[in-house]
């Protein structure tokens, strides 16, 4: 997938730590931890995925697939929903000669909940919604109290169906930067029908200023479909708890 510059904005000041192992006892940590497993948070290695999303006001649709052989794993499908020019297409490909063998992990994102934190927001019959504290480490930590995260989880798969982390209060990671609104929601949906959850969309949002001179207004929305395994059939049901061959 291509790097996101928004989300790795909000993603660079959260703190990466193991998730808990926590025994299936019917808790929220449980729960949450059992929806966590079930996702395949790299999905770059064994599945291919067609990518659609804006790259500087340009919607662009590629698609990766890892079993392709290196530096023929992407392909440029349509540029403003029209067939790409050749001009298009070779930068395309420059542009993703650098991520073939790279495959995103997203195995991160765990490892900004707070599993102390979490405390059940709603419940009805189709869901579980968590709130939780995003962590952030270091310098950053004193930002922690001015985020909020919520999370959904569906019954009775247990499966994780978004997760969300945004400001409650003006940040300012560095002297003469305030940042007035910070965003992230990241969607997941199953793979296949019997496959691995997987992010599907992932929406990223930054606002605020510099030095009273310079304002920022970002906001990215990227989203992944038309899933298909072409890994390893034993490695299949790799984050998932269903039965089924996930191949289509």
């Amino acid at each position: 997938m291509k790097t996101r510059v928004v989300t790795a904005l909000l993603l660079c000041a959260l703190m990466v730590l193991p998730s808990p192992v926590v025994a299936d006892d019917g808790s929220p940590q449980a729960i949450v931890t059992e929806a966590l497993e079930q996702v395949e948070w790299n999905p770059g290695r064994s599945w291919a995925y067609t990518r659609t999303g804006f790259e500087d006001e340009t919607l662009v649709v590629s698609r990766f697939d890892p079993s392709r052989i290196e530096g023929d794993r992407w392909t440029l499908i349509s540029v403003d929903n029209r067939p790409p020019t050749l001009e298009e297409t070779e930068a395309f490909e420059e542009e993703k000669q650098y991520e073939q063998d790279v495959p995103e992990d997203d195995s991160d994102i765990p490892s900004m909940i707070d599993f102390d934190s979490l405390s059940l927001a709603d419940e009805d019959a189709k869901s579980w919604t968590y709130s939780f504290q995003p962590i952030m480490d270091g310098s950053e930590a004193e930002f922690a109290d001015k985020l909020s995260g919520e999370l959904k989880i569906g019954k009775p798969s247990g499966a994780l169906e978004y997760l969300d982390i945004r400001n409650t209060g003006s940040i300012r990671p560095a002297f003469g930067v305030k940042i007035r609104t910070m965003h992230m929601h990241f969607d997941f949906a199953p793979a296949t029908p019997n496959g691995p959850q997987v992010i599907s969309e992932i929406t990223a949002e930054v606002k605020g200023g510099a030095y009273f001179l310079v304002s920022f207004d970002e906001k990215e929305s990227t989203r992944f479909s038309e899933f298909r395994y072409v890994g390893d059939q034993s490695e299949s049901q790799r984050g998932s708890n269903r039965s089924d061959d996930s191949s289509p």
